[in-house]
């Protein structure tokens, strides 16, 4: 990758606002660009500035500038996942493995539980997936729930994807089932019946049971969440309230 050194080309004691800087080198070699150190201000040229350049020097200085700047331009055109378009991105969505409660069949919301052992297996999966595909990740979002942090590390990881950012947000946790969370489907079924628990399930606009803050449930209670306004912590969502809470991360 191409790196800059800006050299501070100012005498000791010059004002930030007045200081001057100029290019020194590139990739730690000098190619070229100490053309321009008749700029660089020293104890016999306190005064040197960027007209003290030779007309022949800058331009020669410039070609090479140039050169460098397309170089690097066009690695980072490469870098981005969208054939080589630039500002196009590839998104890639990746669910977590199964986790402990889903092979208990059990509601698990905002619950924090983890991969079981299969779950674990998938996510390795995945990642050697993700790299026989050639996928190189510029940056990763997760929740903050452990079954899709894991899912994310162990996938990079198996795709030797090691140096990019993962950002982890309450906002993109899975829907918070509200008072079906740590209930078994079977028995919430048997209980309401198959209708009502469909309606809670797959209804756009109709949450489950909400909790009340009392409930030790309800994400208020949990320190995870100590950073987020309480008012903006559901006891129930339907799909379209996780909508409106996921959208402001990305808007």
């Amino acid at each position: 990758w191409w790196t800059t050194d800006f050299i501070l080309a100012s005498p000791v004691g010059t004002p930030a606002a007045e200081e001057k800087w100029i290019v020194g080198e590139f990739n730690c070699s000098c190619v070229g660009l100490s053309k321009c150190l008749a700029a660089y201000c020293q104890h016999d040229t306190p005064n040197a500035c960027y007209n003290d350049i030779s007309a022949s020097d800058l331009a020669e200085a410039d070609v090479y500038g140039s050169i460098m700047g397309a170089k690097a331009m066009g690695i980072m055109t490469k870098s981005k996942m969208g054939g080589g378009t630039p500002g196009v991105f590839r998104v890639v969505f990746l669910r977590h493995g199964e986790s402990d409660w889903n092979v208990k069949n059990i509601f698990t919301g905002w619950a924090d539980v983890d991969l079981s052992e299969n779950g674990k297996l998938e996510a390795v999966e995945a990642g050697r997936m993700l790299k026989s595909a050639g996928f190189k990740f510029n940056i990763v979002f997760t929740s903050v729930l452990r079954r899709a942090i894991r899912t994310a590390w162990t996938a990079l990881m198996e795709s030797d994807n090691f140096s990019m950012p993962v950002i982890n947000t309450w906002r993109l946790n899975e829907r918070h089932y509200g008072g079906l969370q740590g209930l078994n489907k079977g028995e919430t079924a048997a209980k309401h019946g198959d209708d009502q628990v469909k309606i809670w399930r797959r209804s756009y606009d109709i949450p489950p049971p909400e909790i009340d803050p009392s409930d030790a449930r309800h994400p208020s209670n949990d320190p995870m969440y100590r950073h987020v306004p309480v008012s903006a912590l559901p006891g129930a969502e339907s799909l379209a309230l996780t909508v409106d809470r996921v959208l402001p991360f990305w808007f």
